[in-house]
């Protein structure tokens, strides 16, 4: 199955990626606007603001989730 993306939309800041649709971060991502590290920590602070309130991360994997990002950045 393939998507065709949209325009990348415009981003300056990580707090831009919050209410993106996974089709606009896509696009972010293949036009290499933003990085995969810069898109997994801008949800894990995004996490760190609202899970106090929430409590909705049980186990926080964020050091992986940060290594598998790295690792997905040097194959591209």
């Amino acid at each position: 199955m393939t998507f065709d993306l949209p325009p990348p939309p415009a981003y300056t800041q990580p707090s831009d990626l919050y209410y993106k649709s996974i089709l606009e971060l896509a696009a972010l991502l293949r036009a290499k606007s933003v990085s995969c590290v810069t898109l997994v920590q801008a949800f894990i602070d995004r996490l760190a603001d609202i899970d106090p309130y929430l409590g909705i991360v049980a186990t926080p994997l964020y050091d992986r989730a940060l290594a598998m990002a790295g690792e997905t950045e040097q194959w591209h």
